[in-house]
């Protein structure tokens, strides 16, 4: 009798543990946690408590799909053996390889998962009330930003030459880059950044400043949904290639 009465209390012990972790995780609703990183930006993990889906956001509060099976398929988190576990699931059968995920800390205001041996600090998130939304490229009826005019970049190899030989700037005979574009949604650029460039000398270090300053001034049409009509920042890469003739 008191070793049945030892081994319901145990029982009972784990249960509560068990629910003790997927309220602290999801608070009987959801729960979002940001993730303490270097550069403070703002990113985090959700647990919704209805279905156990779980939820990867970022500074936008944007969550996206990794793969085409996480859309074909329902992603669900669980306790076990204090273990996070992530999985897809279709019905009742496991999809895929599971994520495990051991829980070093979970606290009302803390969570430390650890995961081959690297360890991530949440913090419960300030922001309780804002929902999350499907990332904008992966909703139905997106549209991605486009150069109004794809003479531009033609006009912006020609013009940034031309302002170099004025200024008495070396310039190369041949150009390759990945110019990255940071775009608002009205269609005008925030950010510009060189990613890649065919000639890492130094020397032509100020005739891409002045292909950068030239870009600015170029004109694009925004990202946008054509079923609502809602326009979106954005980011992406613009390729500059050019081969000077001879004769130049």
């Amino acid at each position: 009798m008191i070793l049945l009465i030892g081994y319901l209390t145990m029982i009972n012990a784990f249960a509560c543990n068990k629910i003790n972790y997927e309220y602290l995780l999801s608070a009987d609703s959801i729960k979002y946690w940001d993730k303490v990183t270097p550069n403070f930006k703002i990113e985090g993990l959700a647990f919704r408590a209805s279905d156990h889906q779980p939820f990867w956001y970022d500074e936008n509060r944007y969550y996206s799909y990794s793969s085409a099976q996480e859309i074909a398929f329902q992603k669900v988190w669980m306790i076990k053996n204090n273990n996070l576990e992530i999985q897809l699931w279709h019905d009742s059968t496991p999809v895929g390889d599971k994520e495990v995920f051991q829980i070093i800390k979970l606290t009302e205001d803390s969570l430390i998962l650890s995961k081959n041996g690297y360890r991530v600090l949440y913090m419960k998130s300030k922001d309780q009330k804002t929902e999350l939304t499907l990332k904008p490229e992966q909703r139905r009826g997106y549209i991605f930003a486009q150069i109004a005019s794809q003479k531009q970049i033609e006009q912006l190899i020609k013009s940034t030459y031309k302002m170099a030989r004025k200024q008495h700037i070396t310039f190369p005979k041949q150009i390759q880059v990945n110019v990255y574009v940071s775009l608002g949604k009205d269609g005008l650029i925030k950010r510009t950044t060189i990613l890649d460039k065919s000639h890492k000398n130094s020397k032509y270090n100020s005739f891409y400043v002045i292909l950068l300053s030239r870009l600015k001034n170029m004109k694009f049409f925004p990202a946008y949904n054509e079923y609502t009509g809602e326009r979106y920042d954005c980011d992406f890469c613009i390729p500059i290639k050019y081969q000077m003739d001879d004769t130049q």
